[in-house]
């Protein structure tokens, strides 16, 4: 049936029942990532705040240690969501919406995780990076899944040399991001020596 009516208009009522035909996965992603965000980090904070009598709107700076780390979690959530979700639905819209949903469905699982662990033990950065670090490995999947379906769909590459050139796209970012890092990591010292000099 096509989405559009006889008038040549959208016709929402197809259009949304093929949309979660096709799309449910991301979809329940998406409404699980929003309740993990806005209701169970959000509500830790609250109940931080409440305990702490640290009202509104005081922020971090000179709060308890547990309230510091529900704010800080709640921070680093939404620093990584946007990126997850953005490369969730890209792989999804590319033709790969079961692959975009369970993986989706692991990194929730794992930011869960995450913000738990972070929010109930102090400093133990070995703890946090245990869930850190998959998180990152989930998204970069991502990467590399829609680079690869844009090589073999785009440019009618086979899915060896797609898998391949994708790869080697994936391969690339990552020298970019660390030649960033270095730069800026340089920049850092330079200036930590200049401000050295000057007192």
């Amino acid at each position: 049936m096509s989405i559009l009516a006889a008038t040549g208009h959208l016709n929402l009522d197809t259009f949304s029942a093929e949309f979660i035909k096709a799309f449910w996965a991301p979809t329940a992603v998406t409404v699980a990532w929003l309740i993990q965000y806005g209701m169970i980090d959000f509500i830790c904070i609250g109940a931080s705040r409440t305990y702490f009598k640290w009202g509104f709107p005081k922020g971090a700076e000179g709060a308890p240690e547990p309230l510091c780390r529900a704010m800080r979690v709640h921070m680093n959530q939404l620093e990584n969501s946007n990126h997850m979700l953005f490369t969730m639905w890209l792989c999804a819209l590319c033709g790969l919406p079961r692959f975009a949903g369970a993986f989706g469905a692991l990194w929730v699982a794992v930011r869960c995780m995450y913000g738990f662990k972070y929010r109930m033990t102090q400093g133990n950065l070995k703890g946090i990076l245990q869930f850190t670090v998959p998180s990152y490995v989930i998204v970069q999947t991502f990467y590399f899944m829609i680079a690869q379906r844009i090589l073999k769909v785009a440019f009618n590459f086979d899915d060896f040399k797609s898998y391949i050139a994708a790869g080697g796209v994936v391969l690339t970012a990552y020298l970019l991001m660390l030649g960033t890092a270095m730069l800026q990591s340089k920049h850092c010292g330079v200036w930590d020596k200049s401000q050295k000099k000057e007192q």
